[in-house]
């Protein structure tokens, strides 16, 4: 058993945690996994004899993300051949423990290094094939019938209406919008006050005039789907030597958005701040296309997917202070420049 001197892990409530999912599991081993919005550790359970490596997500700052994660993973796993992991129990509230937390299976796998210029064409295209078909099952699911954030019912201020696939699993759309290009103006405008503050503050005005330009003309027919909308390498696991995934993990964010938004967001969590017209971004597309065509209809718009590219930028934007080095973030800043640019 690891101790708390040596793993800075609150071993003692992690254990009354997992004796509240249920009394006869024993926890043997204890390590934290690492950064996140939420916390997560890697315990060995012993359920009534039988030994299991598990993963552990407890709240520490984001209780509805925790929530959420526990009814999509279990939604994903019944419904869909997404490698994800199957949930043992979860807990929203109790009175002798922190809540919320969950309990769910450890899967096989290592992340994909974080930067896709570390990845060799081949792998890249392998990958984003593999996200394309795994996105189209997802987006299959569809019946929402609103554009907005996935919460529980308890954790929704404003509940919109749900229909289908979210209601099943117990989840509702916040403050949901029926008309895409109105969400999306919504919500680009929340980044865009943020944006402000940030290096990139001179290019806030046109960004906001070509959103407000491009969102007030579009199409108000679109169907919502379940979107993940963070793909980043960190969220992914593989096996290292084919590069097949072995998991899809962290779906703590989710939204209800147009589907090429989501296939763009996978897109750019593949290509990196390469140029729009950049060969890599085209294969990357072409095989996220490709993977998606065999478990779901392509819809495609050159138009759009500038738009939702931008979108995606501006959001990285904001949090590029925290994440990026800072012998390297004026390099990266002129990466994004050229590419704002190009977008705009």
């Amino acid at each position: 058993m690891s101790t708390e001197e040596d793993s800075d892990t609150p071993i003692a409530e992690i254990e009354r945690q997992i004796g509240a999912m249920n009394r006869r599991w024993r926890v043997r081993d204890v390590s934290p996994v690492g950064d996140g919005y939420n916390d997560s550790y890697f315990l060995t359970v012993d359920f009534d004899g039988n030994e299991r490596d598990c993963v552990l997500k407890v709240n520490s700052g984001d209780p509805e993300w925790v929530r959420v994660e526990a009814r999509l993973y279990h939604l994903l796993d019944t419904r869909t051949d997404l490698p994800v992991p199957e949930v043992y129990a979860s807990l929203d509230h109790h009175e002798q423990v922190s809540t919320p937390c969950t309990l769910m299976e450890r899967l096989d796998g290592s992340h994909p290094p974080p930067k896709p210029g570390d990845l060799t064409e081949a792998e890249r295209t392998h990958l984003a094939r593999q996200f394309g078909r795994y996105l189209g099952e997802v987006h299959r699911l569809a019946s929402v019938d609103t554009f907005g954030p996935v919460r529980t019912p308890a954790d929704a201020t404003e509940p919109g209406g749900t229909a289908g696939a979210i209601r099943d699993a117990g989840l509702v759309v916040e403050t949901g919008r029926e008309d895409w290009g109105t969400w999306l103006d919504d919500l680009m405008d929340h980044y865009l006050e943020h944006h402000r503050e940030t290096r990139f503050s001179d290019l806030t005005p046109p960004i906001r005039e070509k959103i407000e330009r491009e969102t007030t003309r579009m199409d108000a027919s679109f169907a919502p789907v379940i979107g993940r909308i963070d793909h980043d390498n960190g969220n992914v696991l593989v096996d290292p030597d084919s590069m097949d995934v072995t998991g899809l993990i962290d779906w703590d964010m989710v939204h209800t958005v147009h589907a090429g938004y989501d296939l763009v967001c996978a897109e750019q969590s593949l290509t990196g701040l390469v140029p729009w017209d950049h060969a890599r971004r085209r294969r990357v597309r072409a095989a996220l296309h490709d993977g998606y065509s065999e478990t779901n209809a392509v819809d495609t718009n050159d138009d759009l997917r500038q738009l939702y590219l931008l979108s995606n930028v501006v959001t990285r934007q904001l949090w590029l202070s925290e994440w990026v080095p800072e012998e390297s973030a004026d390099a990266i800043e002129s990466r994004h420049r050229d590419l704002i640019q190009q977008l705009l």
